[in-house]
């Protein structure tokens, strides 16, 4: 089997705290609400579209941004597994997390997705999963806290569960060899899961950058159209009245401009998701994603040595250094001081 790589999801390739509120209305209540009888196809089709819309707006702004909510050294990385795991030298790229809502898991590997189809990653879509819905996906499979597949690490009084490789083997749905698993996390709470794949554990600094929730909520209310914030109209009847499951105190009258829906929006945002409102750490620098890049490189590095080797036509999973370069040019020299000598 070649490399089997999975990345931990909270802090390590995304920080999607608040993006919560979102993922729970456009993929758990709107979905749900959709399917009543009373529901048009029509308005059904508007709001598909205009979720859409929004995905690809954050996603669109993860490539303005070099990464935001998600970690913008894996926006690097990952083209280059993607186009591993396409030519057969890397097995699965998977999530593997104790983040309790697997749908959140679902959106951001989506929006992860169509972010490095964008230029500059320009990654063909040949390289991508597609889902059951038509979404685009780097990752599989995505595994939550309460994924059936996990039921072989019990759950402790707190709800932790701890990681460990056959908990891996059943999601991914075959064993996996201990020597070419490879796995990212900003913790080293996993100690069974270190202690079996020991140096290719790679633990990285916490990703801490949240999206601010002014800016979450001007994205929203530009991707939907006006009447689906106007009380009374069949979109509002769909989307405003499960928002108001989540923020009861957003109550728009349908006489607010964008700007101003935007501001009401962003507020009552902010109780829900108290650490994204008011001013939220900066973006990292080119400095920082350097650094973490290197971090990255250093872990996987081996990953694109057995692609080298492999692509020879070398038998077996051989993890090694290239070898060649200035050793054979010295080698060249010294025939040629030889030669002179004799």
């Amino acid at each position: 089997m070649a490399p089997v790589i999975g990345f931990d999801f909270d802090e390590c390739l995304a920080q999607a705290y608040s993006l919560v509120p979102f993922v729970l209305l456009l993929d758990r209540l709107v979905p749900r609400a959709l399917k009543s009888p009373s529901v048009s196809s029509v308005t059904r089709g508007i709001l598909e579209k205009s979720t859409n819309a929004f995905y690809l707006r954050l996603a669109l702004n993860e490539v303005e941004t070099k990464g935001t909510f998600l970690r913008p050294s894996f926006l690097t990385l990952l083209p280059k597994l993607l186009a591993l795991r396409q030519q057969g030298l890397v097995e699965h790229l998977f999530l593997y997390s104790n983040n309790g809502i697997g749908n959140l898991l679902e959106v951001l590997d989506h929006i992860l997705a169509l972010t490095l189809i964008q230029k500059p990653y320009s990654v063909p879509q040949d390289r991508l999963l597609k889902d059951s819905n038509g979404r685009l996906h780097c990752l599989s499979p995505r595994a939550s806290l309460d994924d059936p597949c996990r039921a072989v690490e019990p759950k402790d009084p707190n709800g932790f569960r701890e990681k460990s490789v056959s908990g891996i083997s059943a999601c991914i749905g075959s064993a996996v060899n201990v020597d070419e698993l490879y796995y990212f996390d900003d913790t080293r709470m996993h100690t069974g899961l270190m202690n079996a794949i020991q140096n290719r554990y790679i633990v990285v600094k916490k990703y801490e950058i949240r999206m601010a929730n002014k800016k979450l909520a001007e994205m929203f209310i530009e991707s939907f159209p006006s009447n689906a914030f106007y009380p009374g109209s069949k979109e509002a009847n769909v989307l405003l009245t499960q928002l108001q499951i989540l923020l009861p105190a957003f109550q728009p009258n349908g006489k607010e401009s964008v700007k101003t829906l935007a501001e009401k929006l962003a507020k009552e945002l902010s109780k829900f998701s108290p650490l994204a409102g008011g001013r939220v750490a900066r973006n990292w620098n080119a400095a920082e994603i350097a650094a973490d890049e290197r971090v990255l490189d250093v872990g996987i590095g081996s990953v694109f040595s057995y692609g080298q080797v492999t692509n020879n036509n070398a038998a077996g999973s051989i993890f090694r250094a290239p070898i060649g370069g200035s050793r054979s040019k010295q080698t060249r020299r010294r025939k040629r001081k030889t030669r002179r000598n004799e």
